[in-house]
């Protein structure tokens, strides 16, 4: 009877233990959080002030309390990439791919973003095919985008106006202006028919009415990318350094 009492003694300080704990660790949790969402706030001001190695620093200190974030680690791949650490950029989203307990949809965005590591890194063959993996997922305008402008970057004309076409049906747009210029880069490579489709397409553009007439400018000119302000020796269709068409304007 002695027993019974003391557990009956015992009980409401067993409770009030228990709830002392379980809040507790609730107030641990949202201090833990707070913490957080404090030093995400910190990148974020770093960022908009341009202080990219510190909000770099920042990143990784919290990834560190808390490994198992995946949108803080998607978030310090696509920072390693825009400061030009393209390796680790590489690496921290080749790790994200590699985690069972990752969704579809995290897993195509991930993908999409290695594929810009790898164009950056100027690892072409990789890049084409991490795209071509979400080509048929809800990224595939995105990656059908970025295919384009790989192919065009590699001189891929044939495979540039495909994947141009694939744009414009998706898209439900006309993208006329560029198809003459890939016909016109065709036909500069030799196929006999591709100049016949871009004068049919639009016999008024300039690259069309241009197209025997030679480029070749007097010592001394300028011209200039209005896109990205690169400064060229003479008259190009597509900006070396933008890869822009239509931007380049004589200044001098």
């Amino acid at each position: 009877m002695q027993v019974e009492l003391w557990w009956l003694i015992s009980l409401p300080f067993l409770f009030i233990f228990g709830w002392i704990s379980s809040r507790w660790d609730g107030w641990q949790d949202t201090n833990q959080k707070s913490q957080e969402g404090k030093s995400l706030e910190k990148v974020a001001v770093l960022l908009a002030k341009e202080d990219r190695d510190q909000a770099l620093k920042l990143l990784l200190e919290v990834i560190r309390e808390n490994a198992l974030s995946l949108n803080l680690q998607q978030a310090l791949g696509t920072l390693y990439r825009s400061e030009g650490f393209f390796d680790k950029a590489i690496a921290v989203h080749v790790s994200l791919l590699s985690k069972e307990n990752i969704g579809k949809e995290i897993r195509e965005e991930v993908i999409l973003e290695l594929a810009k590591d790898y164009i950056c890194a100027g690892i072409f063959d990789r890049a084409r095919s991490s795209l071509a993996l979400i080509e048929n997922s809800c990224l595939r305008i995105q990656a059908l985008e970025l295919q384009l402008k790989l192919a065009q970057r590699l001189r891929f004309w044939k495979e540039s106006i495909n994947y141009l076409e694939l744009i414009e049906k998706e898209k439900k747009v006309d993208m006329i202006g560029l198809k003459v210029h890939l016909l016109c880069e065709l036909a500069i490579e030799g196929d006999p028919g591709a100049f016949v489709k871009a004068e049919r397409l639009n016999a008024n553009h300039l690259r069309v009415l241009n197209f025997d007439s030679s480029h070749e400018n007097t010592h001394g000119s300028i011209f200039i990318c209005n896109s990205c302000g690169a400064r060229f020796g003479n008259f190009v269709w597509r900006c070396h350094v933008c890869e822009a068409w239509d931007a380049c304007e004589k200044v001098i």
